[in-house]
């Protein structure tokens, strides 16, 4: 093992072995495929060995660059220790080859789900046409569009990297023109610890506490009924009644919170064990381009207001 020895390995295994709340482990690189089947397997074996450990997952670009190592003994391990998924990288249809779909087809019958994080990169899938062929070609082999990520500002890349809206622009062209599950999630993976923001075109014209305005992939623009929270029910006069209707803390009778705290590792995201070294909204420019398209629509009602780029109306209603 060149990337990480045993005991380092050991040490990752060891943590989330005394961690409860971590459910959800990635195995990342480098590449972690650069390790041999006996390898993974004792990584594969030391993980699922954990009760708490819900989920495993591999990064690899292997199934693009080498479908050859996507073998009988990868695929063998992976079903035993199972659930494992899998996310790898196409990044144009031209890397989708007839030795990348039996690469994928091979894990998917041993149970492992594949999904593809697909990196936007300047003159090479920067545009609609391409990341609509891309995806159309990654659902013919059955793996799933999964992240198309704004390139990170990594020292020499420069001239690789789009303008965010780029991005915007290309899930706009794509939504409502091909299937749901053909659309990726565009995210900006920010600096800092902040993880994955995701971003999309905003679909959203105005909202009240009665009705939102919002407009289609078309342009057509649409009037929404905002349905009320159920009110609380009327207090009972009992004392005793009084005081546990004030102090179940439920204005909405469903007895369930928003789903925060929910989350099994408390920040909600996955451990991450690494075999290698290694505005608020839009921008300005869609801004005034998204509010041009609404104030020109001819069915735009005369009332409704865009809202600005942080998501408040200006008609002052949130």
């Amino acid at each position: 093992w060149w990337i990480r020895r045993q005991p380092q390995l050991q040490g990752a295994i060891d943590y989330i072995r005394r961690t409860p709340s971590i459910r959800d482990v990635i195995i990342s690189g480098g590449d972690p495929l650069t390790v041999d089947n006996d390898g993974l397997e004792w990584i594969l074996a030391n993980l699922r060995s954990i009760p708490h450990l819900e989920v495993i997952r591999f990064g690899t670009r292997f199934p693009v660059v080498l479908p050859q190592r996507i073998d009988e003994g990868f695929t063998r391990i992976c079903d035993k220790y199972g659930p494992v998924w899998l996310n790898t990288h196409f990044n144009h249809p031209n890397e989708i080859t007839p030795e990348a779909g039996r690469a994928t087809r091979e894990l998917l019958r041993a149970g492992v789900p594949v999904n593809n994080q697909c990196v936007l990169l300047r003159g090479i899938n920067d545009s609609v046409e391409t990341q609509l062929k891309l995806s159309h070609e990654l659902m013919k082999i059955r793996v799933r569009p999964y992240y198309l990520f704004h390139a990170d500002d990594v020292r020499g890349t420069e001239h690789l990297r789009t303008p965010v809206e780029t991005g915007i622009k290309i899930i706009e062209g794509m939504r409502g023109h091909t299937s749901g599950l053909a659309v990726p999630t565009f995210v900006v993976d920010v600096p800092g610890g902040g993880g994955k923001i995701p971003l999309m075109p905003n679909y959203l014209i105005s909202m009240t506490e009665d009705e939102m305005v919002l407009r289609n992939y078309e342009g057509l623009v649409f009037r929404y009924r905002n349905p009320r929270p159920v009110s609380a029910k009327p207090k009972s006069s009992s004392g005793r009644k009084k005081a546990n209707n004030g102090s179940n803390g439920h204005s909405n009778g469903n007895g369930h919170s928003n789903g925060k705290g929910h989350s099994a590792n408390g920040s909600g995201q996955p451990v991450r064990i690494v075999l290698g070294s290694g505005n608020q909204g839009l921008t300005p420019r869609l801004q005034r381009r998204q509010t041009a398209l609404v104030n020109a629509h001819p069915k735009v009602p005369a009332d409704v207001q865009p809202l600005t780029g942080n998501g408040s109306a200006t008609n002052g209603h949130s």
